[in-house]
């Protein structure tokens, strides 16, 4: 019914949408990573954890760029056999984030039974263990979704990743990551549990240490657990039931929560951890202070070498 159809509003509306929400949290999870590795506070188990998980959003969020060109370019539709291979490496992302997050849920909790644990774990293997597990999950993941596509080879989708993942066997891996975000959600739980016992029986540097890592991560979790949470019990006990005359309706429903939950949860781990921490919001701040320093001594520094250069010339 739309393809071929342009201006197709309500696609560019949501491929618009989408992406800039897409792009600031591209922005904020690379701000992240990038504040980790260069400050030696942020080198805790628990920091590579939220730094891996917004590696694995960042892969997550330039696949929204497939639905922009399909959008803007008036195609509205293509196979789905293309788009997954297109997305291989959006969707590898998605496939390693809800097992990070449970991870780190674990760390946590580790940390706050054994007090001793951080400075007895080898990070480096305890580390890896962890990369290679969220890396095997993705790559079994993206083994199903082969597989399934294989099956409907002339199905055509709008290029969302949403639409990539509308089939029976999407279905069972979306019950799969809802008991994982379950378990992150118990996980935490239970570390506040600990956290709060302690604090009426502990109040020492590394008590108080472990609330305030612990108040960011709740707030994380609250927004991005809970966002994929939701979204994730939206597709398996909502949309089936969804049966509007017209498809485009059924698909804004579901475009609209996509924005309002897996996109933004996307995009909050840099917000959350500036307002939430002080030694992330000083590793901000420090990190991109340099960076502006940086554009701004470019900036004038032509101006400088072109003075230098043309003032012998002026005086002859």
């Amino acid at each position: 019914m739309y393809r071929n159809v342009y201006p197709c509003w309500p696609f560019i509306i949501g491929a618009v949408t989408i992406n800039l929400i897409a792009l600031f949290g591209m922005i904020a999870n690379f701000g992240v990573i990038w504040v980790t590795y260069c400050t030696k506070t942020l080198h805790g188990t628990a920091n590579f954890l939220i730094a891996l998980c917004s590696f694995f959003e960042l892969l997550h969020q330039h696949g929204h760029w497939l639905f922009l060109y399909t959008a803007l370019s008036g195609q509205n539709f293509l196979p789905l056999t293309l788009a997954i291979r297109i997305c291989t490496v959006s969707l590898f992302g998605l496939g390693s984030i809800s097992t990070t997050m449970t991870f780190t849920g674990l760390d946590r909790l580790l940390c706050v039974l054994f007090p001793t644990f951080p400075r007895k774990v080898k990070p480096l293997p305890y580390l890896c263990a962890i990369m290679l597990i969220c890396a095997s999950v993705s790559t079994f993941t993206l083994k199903i979704y082969y597989e399934s596509v294989s099956k409907m080879p002339n199905l055509m989708i709008t290029g969302t990743i949403g639409d990539l993942l509308k089939n029976v066997t999407s279905r069972r891996l979306a019950i799969i990551c809802f008991v994982m975000h379950s378990i992150t959600i118990v996980l935490y739980v239970v570390v506040g549990i600990v956290v709060r016992k302690k604090s009426f029986c502990n109040s020492s540097n590394a008590e108080k240490k472990q609330r305030r890592i612990f108040r960011s991560l709740s707030i994380i979790i609250l927004l991005n657990v809970g966002g994929y949470y939701f979204y994730v019990a939206f597709m398996l006990f909502v949309r089936l039931k969804l049966n509007p005359t017209d498809p485009i309706i059924s698909w804004t429903i579901f475009m609209v929560v996509a924005i309002l939950t897996v996109n933004v949860s996307a995009a909050s781990n840099g917000p959350v951890l500036y307002m939430t921490s002080e030694d992330y919001q000083k590793a901000f701040q420090h990190e991109f202070g340099k960076i502006c320093g940086f554009i701004y001594n470019s900036n004038n520094l032509p101006i400088t070498q072109l003075h230098l250069v043309f003032r012998p010339n002026c005086t002859r």
